[in-house]
This record gives C-alpha cells, structure tokens and sequence, in this order.
C-alpha cells in the first residue's frame, strides 16, 4: 500500500496496473480481493498480502494494461494452467506458449514460432 493512502485497493490498484512491489521489477496488477493483489509476473502468476507491515507498493507512472485484449487474455490463461505446456512459457507479443525455457543462464536467444518476437538477453541493460 502506498504510505499515508487508505482508499481501497480496488480503487488504488485495478487490474491492468503497473505497480513495483519493494525491490521488485514492475509487475501488473491481474485481480484484486480486500487485502490481497494477484500480479503478473515475469514467469508467472503471484498473490500477495498488502499492508503497512510489508512492502511498500507503489503505482508506476506506465499506461495500464489493457488485460481484455485476447493477447493478455491468452497469456494469463496460459499462465494459470502452464503445468499443461511442460516449461514453455506465454510469448509477451502473441500470448501464446510456445516460448521455452531457454539454456539455464538465460542467454541464448529464443525466438517465437508465431510471431517471431525474439526474447534476447541484452548486455547493455544488464552491465
């Protein structure tokens, strides 16, 4: 929750929102209960607990997610049944899972069959 705000998080946090948990990378807001945000993130699906006693949530200043496109939609359903497709993980682009695993250290390139979004690992951004 974000220090000294007390409205609901519904109203803090709809579905589709860009948020950073403590020390996490951004991650989306996919479904809300009365304290608890479940999120989108990188390599799936997690739910959390919010109060003052944990990390400090914060809302990103990124447009929202738009989770009724069929591309997220797609991607969530893959992400909520992913023990079905055996370590292939939703495309970011397409939703679809047929993006694998890749080598254990993440760097080798791995190329959508799809749509031939390419999911790199890049130098620059990690140095």
């Amino acid at each position: 929750m974000e220090p000294g705000n007390r409205r609901p998080l519904s109203e803090q946090f709809p579905p589709g929102t860009w948020i950073k948990r403590g020390s996490s990378g951004p991650i989306v807001v996919i479904a809300i209960t009365e304290n608890m945000l479940t999120v989108l993130l990188v390599d799936g699906i997690a739910t959390f607990i919010v109060s003052d006693k944990g990390p400090v949530v914060s809302k990103l200043d990124s447009p929202p997610l738009d989770l009724t496109l069929p591309r997220e939609q797609r991607r969530l359903w893959f992400w909520r049944n992913k023990d079905m497709f055996q370590g292939h993980r939703p495309c970011p682009c397409c939703g679809y899972p047929n993006l694998g695993i890749g080598d254990a250290f993440g760097i080798e390139p791995v190329q959508c069959l799809i749509c031939g979004w390419m999911d790199q690992w890049d130098e620059e951004k990690d140095a």
